[in-house]
């Protein structure tokens, strides 16, 4: 592991750092900087800390502001315009050979995925201030977090775009299972069914869930307050017999009158 300073292209200055299997570089890019079209030999991660650009390839535009994590493949052709204020960012290269016996990282390496916030930028951000530290416990640190995030990557929303299902809802199980058995398991829906529709689904069954429960809640609350009415309506009228109606407490939910 090193920590090298080398030359930048145009308007882009920053150290680079090389780890097993990465090469990180931070740099900064003035207002309104354009990078031409160019590409990576190696998979890149592009974090982005202030400022922000759009990316121009294949005749989409993808706007990335601060806290955006973008992965491009190796040899994808693109240019960058820069916003109008200063852009400091995160450029990870990747090595595929390190990934070779990782399917789930080999083919996250082949794909475009751009997205912000959530778990992966939360590493990336983590990433960032380890650097910052600048000593030797920060390259091991530096090293377990890149890892973590092309984990968190690969479990990600585009895993599931790309039609990556979890094991437990593409089918039966094979072989033996976890308790030893072997019977044959009934098909599962997720092989005909959009990663869009399994979550609408989802979330259908959560909000029938939820109204569920407010409905039961509601009318148990209703009866303890016809209950809780009836003992004050009883309180009221005895002590109306003793004129001392005015000191008996009632449940902020009646309208104050026997």
């Amino acid at each position: 592991m090193e920590v090298v300073v080398k030359a930048q292209p145009t308007s882009m200055h920053g150290c680079t750092v090389r780890l097993p299997g990465f090469t990180l570089t931070s740099g900064m890019h003035g207002p309104r900087a354009t990078l031409p079209r160019h590409h990576h030999e190696l998979p890149t991660l592009c974090y982005v800390m202030r400022g922000g650009f759009t990316e121009y390839s294949r005749g989409h535009a993808m706007t990335c502001i601060p806290n955006t994590l973008k992965l491009t493949p190796a040899g994808d052709e693109h240019w960058n315009h820069f916003q109008s204020v200063q852009t400091h960012g995160l450029l990870v290269e990747i090595e595929p050979s390190r990934f070779e016996e990782t399917r789930s990282i080999a083919d996250l390496l082949g794909d475009r995925v751009h997205l912000r916030g959530g778990p992966a930028a939360e590493v990336a951000r983590r990433l960032v201030l380890e650097l910052a530290e600048g000593d030797d416990a920060a390259l091991v640190a530096a090293e377990g977090l890149l890892l973590e995030l092309l984990a968190s990557l690969a479990r990600t929303d585009a895993s599931l775009s790309r039609g990556a299902h979890p094991k437990w809802l593409t089918g039966p199980v094979s072989g033996d299972s976890a308790l030893g058995e072997s019977s044959p398991q009934p098909p599962i829906i997720a092989n005909s069914i959009s990663p869009f529709s399994l979550r609408v689904l989802l979330w259908g069954a959560f909000l029938a869930n939820v109204l569920a429960n407010v409905t039961s809640h509601r009318g148990r609350l209703g009866s303890r307050r016809r209950i809780l009415g009836a003992l004050s309506g009883a309180e009221c009228r005895e002590n109306d017999d003793d004129q001392q109606a005015e000191s008996i407490p009632r449940p902020w939910w009646t309208d104050g009158k026997c």
